[in-house]
């Protein structure tokens, strides 16, 4: 049996990881309940959602009115169920995001552990996850696309990854990736990364993944394109990439948003 002594570093990391997760949820609990927007785009994603619920357009001309958000659909497509279910509710569209979270925390437990082969290492890469909290803005319960599309990306990545030459398993990879496009737009590019990886590694196999990918990802669009009269590529796509690339914010992104945050946090 290892010493104390031995097992020292691995306590104390495991302790870590345990006040960081007490930490997220003792902050997250009176967020989840906040009657009020927590962050400037939560009410407009509200109504988004309310205007699916209610069968009203939501990718439409611009107009005085109304303007959708640049993102994909299938977030709104959620909190529109939601708020059929129990009405308009900013808890509930938060509670989408704050599961989403956890599905992300579970997967990542689920890969350290088979890679490290240590249950404790698992749960002390799941905590630090949780406790990325403030470092990434506090957007884990937050009424945003970005839990629902991490979540959906690091699943179909983790079933991808692990399907072997199993034809169920690359289907469902291809599935999750395609259902992470169509929360956020940049999920394609990161389908399109597994597919090109898999194509190496497993050959024409690997068209099992692809396959469904890119039905279940462009049918979708190519049909809410051509009923929207071309407005939602407008939106999506158009709009969505008119800012013009500027390389130098992604120094200052990894200088003073990933460095400078973990530095400020330590």
């Amino acid at each position: 049996m290892k010493t104390l002594t031995a097992r020292l570093p691995q306590i104390v990391a495991v302790l870590a990881a345990g006040v960081f997760t007490l930490m997220f949820f003792i902050t997250v609990a009176p967020r989840l309940t906040y009657r009020y927007d927590l962050d400037f785009v939560e009410d407009s994603v509200l109504m988004q959602s309310l205007r699916v619920a209610d069968g009203q357009p939501v990718y439409i001309a611009p107009n005085a009115d109304f303007n959708p958000h640049v993102y994909m659909p299938l977030f709104f497509w959620l909190g529109g169920l939601v708020v059929k279910a129990v009405g308009p509710s900013l808890e509930a569209l938060r509670a989408i995001s704050l599961a989403a979270t956890l599905v992300t925390t579970a997967v990542i437990y689920l890969v350290a552990r088979r890679e490290g082969e240590r249950r404790w290492l698992g749960l002390v890469c799941a905590g630090l996850y949780l406790g990325g909290y403030r470092i990434n803005g506090f957007w884990y319960d937050v009424i945003r696309v970005d839990a629902l599309f991490v979540a959906l990306l690091v699943s179909g990545l983790a079933v991808g990854l692990y399907a072997g030459r199993s034809r169920g398993r690359l289907a469902l990879a291809g599935l999750l990736l395609a259902l992470s496009f169509l929360t956020k737009q940049t999920g394609l590019m990161v389908g399109a990364g597994l597919g090109v990886m898999l194509l190496v590694a497993i050959g024409r196999r690997a068209w099992w993944f692809i396959g469904p990918l890119l039905v279940l990802a462009l049918a979708p669009i190519l049909v809410l394109n051509a009923a929207t009269q071309g407005w939602f590529f407008y939106h999506v796509f158009t709009i969505g990439s008119a800012d013009p690339i500027e390389f130098g914010r992604g120094v200052n992104y990894v200088l003073f948003d990933v460095l400078g945050s973990c530095w400020r946090s330590a």
